[in-house]
């Protein structure tokens, strides 16, 4: 199966420096994972499902307690992908932050970034120790092989059931990141969720990105 050569190959490079029985448990872990998320992604012959969305915004502190008011809306409708990123060559070639018209763009990753060939090319990935609060779970690692000047990329980990695989969570944050932005702690959590039908879908996708602005002092103005 090409991902799995291209995958193989990748872990194998000097610059991810796995070492070799790590590497074969990271390549079954993510091949468990790949399966369940290629069920979320866009294709095949699966019925849209009927959804209720909610979009909510709220600013909070470094620490994560809010300090303003929440908005909030909510979406219904059929959909096959009720959350969906760029196009994973996209994502690729300008990196998770870029600026638009409006503002700046934080993106997040979704199903088919996450089993793309271009993901797999551009990031290591190793066996994570599992969290405190959830030592049922084993992770995969996630960073980037290489930094790429003028491209913020993600690290993080996707978190599996140790004892049936199944998806549970993918937590990231974005790298890159000038200190004054990296101290507001931006990143992101995506879950996933399995339906009762087998199917699995994106429960949930949350960004969290700091709030700028552009200070300017004026000196030296009607000064005798």
């Amino acid at each position: 199966f090409p991902y799995t050569t291209l995958f193989r190959s990748v872990l194998g490079d000097n610059s991810c420096r796995s070492p070799n029985d790590s590497a074969q448990l990271v390549v079954r872990l993510w091949e468990q994972a790949r399966t369940a998320l290629s069920a979320t992604a866009i294709g095949g012959a699966r019925a849209p499902l009927t959804a209720t969305v909610r979009v909510y915004e709220r600013t909070i502190d470094s620490s994560g307690v809010a300090v303003g008011a929440e908005t909030s809306r909510v979406l219904r409708g059929s959909t096959i992908h009720p959350f969906a990123s760029l196009a994973p060559d996209s994502l690729a070639r300008v990196g998770y932050i870029a600026e638009e018209k409006d503002g700046v763009a934080y993106r997040a990753p979704d199903a088919d970034v996450l089993i793309s060939d271009s993901f797999a090319a551009l990031h290591c990935l190793w066996v994570q120790a599992p969290p405190a609060d959830h030592y049922a779970w084993i992770g995969i690692g996630v960073r980037p092989r290489r930094e790429r000047r003028g491209v913020n990329d993600i690290q993080g980990t996707l978190w599996l059931d140790r004892a049936t695989s199944e998806l549970r969570a993918f937590e990231y944050d974005y790298t890159g990141l000038p200190a004054e932005l990296a101290g507001a702690k931006p990143g992101g959590r995506v879950n996933f969720l399995r339906l009762p039908t087998g199917e699995w879908i994106v429960s949930s996708w949350a960004i969290r990105m700091p709030q700028t602005a552009i200070r300017k002092d004026v000196a030296g103005v009607g000064v005798n």
